[in-house]
């Protein structure tokens, strides 16, 4: 028993000395708090997730297998993808339907515009709250903001830290909603492309949840 615990505590000792190293010598830790650097992973892992469902409605669409789509949409960014992917929809789609798949669209590409500004963004506390800052009220991660320019280097836009969890879901959301319009309106593709299909995606929170419609909400 006593070795057991002297390993576990050689351990324990040894994830304190890599956190520390990490908070010292790293700035990302030093500029947030590791849960926030978490959902930066989230957000990026998501976003991928998003982008090969996009890729295999594109795919379906286009009445092309795997391995001719991926020649196709694998060196497009995201924007582009998603463009695409609203160009072959509005061809095939009437009336209310076009509305409906015009506001997945927007959805998509919004969350990806947040996407690109928390990955590609450069991480810093914003002093406009300086106040705040310098009396030592603010908690690790506070008032840290993603600015993004663009290659002229004007000001593109920028991003605070405390909506980094509401990314991660608006993102899966935004893809989700996707993987549900597909399965109602162009079944065969949510069949024949779709890696995961909906249904599997709804068993899942259907054992997980017990109500999927809590995700749809």
């Amino acid at each position: 028993m006593t070795s057991i615990n002297n390993g576990k505590s050689e351990q324990d000792e040894q994830k304190r000395k890599s956190k520390r190293r990490r908070e010292i010598f790293l700035q990302s830790h030093r500029v947030l708090p590791e849960d926030g650097l978490a959902l930066i992973g989230s957000i990026a892992m998501e976003a991928t997730y998003a982008e090969q469902v996009i890729e295999e409605v594109i795919w379906g669409l286009l009445d092309v297998g795997r391995e001719k789509g991926f020649h196709i949409t694998s060196n497009m960014m995201m924007g582009n993808r998603i463009k695409l992917l609203n160009n072959l929809g509005m061809e095939v789609l009437t009336g209310k339907l076009k509305v409906e798949f015009k506001g997945l669209i927007d959805k998509l590409d919004e969350a990806a515009k947040k996407r690109n500004t928390v990955i590609h963004g450069y991480w810093t506390k914003d002093y406009h709250d300086l106040i705040t800052h310098v009396l030592g009220k603010d908690k690790p991660g506070d008032g840290v903001i993603a600015i993004r320019r663009n290659k002229s280097g004007a000001h593109r836009g920028e991003f605070p830290a405390s909506l980094l969890e509401d990314v991660a879901f608006e993102i899966h959301q935004a893809s989700f909603g996707l993987k549900f319009f597909v399965q109602k309106n162009w079944p065969k593709i949510d069949d024949a492309i779709l890696e995961r299909g909906l249904q599997d995606e709804m068993a899942y929170y259907r054992d997980v949840l017990g109500d999927p419609d809590e995700v749809t909400d």
